[in-house]
């Protein structure tokens, strides 16, 4: 998933998309680590206490959520990302 998210990143990005990679009660080396080898180029976090996976009732991982900018959830597990980003920030 990490590189689908890159592409997004590069493509959606100067439009205003934000991406962020939230690894839940991981350790931060461990997390350094993985986003280096995966050559992440958005941004990584670490939910220490699990309060944004409670918050948005993440209940597996990998989880895909997609929030607009008024925070309001579009989609979780979305199948079709570029159709919705694509309408979501015109180019």
């Amino acid at each position: 998933m990490p590189t689908y998210l890159n592409e997004l990143h590069r493509e959606y990005g100067k439009r205003g998309l934000l991406i962020f990679n939230i690894d839940i009660q991981e350790l931060r080396g461990k997390v350094r680590s993985y986003a280096t080898r995966q050559g992440i180029n958005y941004r990584v976090l670490i939910d220490e206490k699990a309060e944004a996976a409670t918050a948005y009732e993440v209940r597996g991982v990998p989880s895909l959520i997609l929030i607009d900018k008024d925070g309001t959830i579009i989609c979780r597990q979305c199948t079709s990302v570029d159709a919705m980003l694509g309408k979501l920030l015109p180019a």
